[in-house]
């Protein structure tokens, strides 16, 4: 079933907007772009059409791998503000764009660059400058210091996924690390797990059906 956030949703992860005419309702009643769909039918080969409509009875033929570059200038959809929004892989926790390089998976939007600029200088990372972390153009990333991106984000992102404020008394860094974690969310975890944990052990202590 579709999550209450999905419901308030008006547009898909690429930026189509959640109209009617642009709406396929899945068996498991959540949506599903149109546009995106074409998008993903028009880049199947022959063999992956026809198990797509049903038809396992076609065989696979080898083809030789598409160049590192093809596929990654062919996997996008153009957004309304110049992004090149990628269609393919995407991490769940951020959304950053994967892509197999020299049999790894790779963030793309690294790959973008250093097809367009060369190599990424040392010590520096991207900087996505309109916070798209599925925008792959080149255009739109700059190489700056871990420093100045987390200041950057911390500019932009003022409260949590769960719309918590960034306040100082509700943010701590995280271990090992220099993101923030809100508090607030932290309190709420740890009561669930309280209470799950207190429903198993109430569970465990009831006497079982013919016990005396």
């Amino acid at each position: 079933m579709p999550t209450d956030t999905e419901k308030r949703r008006t547009h898909c992860k690429n930026g189509h907007e959640f109209v009617p005419e642009n709406l396929v309702k899945r068996s498991n009643g959540s949506r599903e772009c149109k546009r995106c769909k074409a998008i993903r039918y028009a880049s199947m080969t022959p063999e992956q059409r026809a198990r797509y409509r049903g038809d396992y009875t076609v065989t696979w033929t080898e083809r030789p791998p598409k160049p590192l570059a093809e596929r990654v200038l062919t996997n996008y959809v153009l957004s309304d503000t110049g992004c090149w929004v990628w269609t393919r892989t995407r991490g769940k926790t951020y959304g950053y764009g994967h892509v197999k390089s020299g049999g790894r998976m790779r963030r793309v939007h690294r790959v973008s660059w250093e097809l367009a600029n060369g190599p990424i200088p040392a010590g520096l990372q991207l900087d996505h400058l309109g916070r798209n972390p599925a925008c792959i153009n080149p255009a739109h990333l700059e190489p700056v210091t871990n420093e100045e991106n987390q200041r950057r984000a911390a500019a932009v992102h003022t409260s949590c996924r769960r719309g918590h404020p960034y306040t100082v008394e509700n943010t701590r860094c995280g271990s090992g690390s220099a993101k923030r974690v809100c508090r607030t969310c932290v309190r709420e975890t740890q009561r669930r797990y309280a209470a799950r944990r207190a429903a198993a052990l109430s569970a465990l202590t009831q006497p079982h059906h013919g016990e005396r």
